[in-house]
């Protein structure tokens, strides 16, 4: 949380756009894109939470037009797409999905769970704390 790399690089934010403004690609294209390498996570992480916060503090339905996706790069697969302004206009924050390593495996498992008290409402149900 609030860091652009984890893991020497392994998760990364390009982009960090604060005023959710079209940046001239359209409508659908991402103004922020995440990029997990899986294979150089860490081995003793089994388990990752994909969440998107307002950074702001503001709800998804005051933003316009925000959304979130997550695709399988290799495959060019969409795995879940949300649209927060409309399915979760009331919350703040939104865990996205989970990854849960399976040996050398990892699992994808939509969440789609909303959370009007942010962030910190879902770092504090997982028993976690923001560094």
């Amino acid at each position: 949380y609030n860091h652009k790399t984890s893991f020497g690089g392994a998760i990364s934010l390009d982009g960090d756009d604060l005023t959710g403004a079209d940046n001239g690609e359209g409508a659908d294209a991402p103004d922020e894109t995440i990029t997990i390498k899986l294979d150089q996570v860490p081995a003793n992480v089994t388990q990752l939470l994909l969440i998107v916060n307002s950074y702001s503090g503001q709800t998804f339905g005051a933003v316009q037009d925000v959304f979130c996706r997550v695709t399988n790069t290799l495959t060019q697969t969409d795995l879940v797409e949300y649209d927060l302004d409309a399915e979760y206009s009331k919350d703040k924050a939104i865990v996205v999905a989970k990854l849960s390593r399976e040996a050398e495996d990892w699992k994808f498992t939509a969440v789609g769970k909303g959370f009007p008290g942010g962030v910190q409402a879902i770092l504090n149900l997982y028993g976690m704390a923001a560094s």
